[in-house]
């Protein structure tokens, strides 16, 4: 029996990401597998919202742009706001 994961990622990456790392073996790759991924990134471009998009079959929630010195302060900011 093969069983699925599921993952939460929050990254310091904004979207969209030039990091293969991230596209290609987490989000590819791991969706392929059929595990479901969900992820919290900040937008490259100026956003007062939040939105929900789909990445390759994954959740991805898109934060204001906030910049923080640590990912622990932008969460807190994106979760409190």
């Amino acid at each position: 029996m093969k069983k699925s994961l599921k993952v939460l990622f929050l990254t310091r990456e904004s979207y969209p990401t030039n990091r293969s790392l991230l596209s290609e073996l987490w989000n590819k790759n791991f969706i392929d597998r059929g595990h479901k991924i969900v992820w919290i990134m900040q937008s490259s471009k100026v956003n007062s919202y939040i939105r929900q998009l789909d990445w390759n079959g994954s959740k991805l929630y898109l934060t204001r742009n906030i910049k923080r010195d640590n990912l622990f302060s932008k969460f807190l900011s994106t979760i409190i706001r």
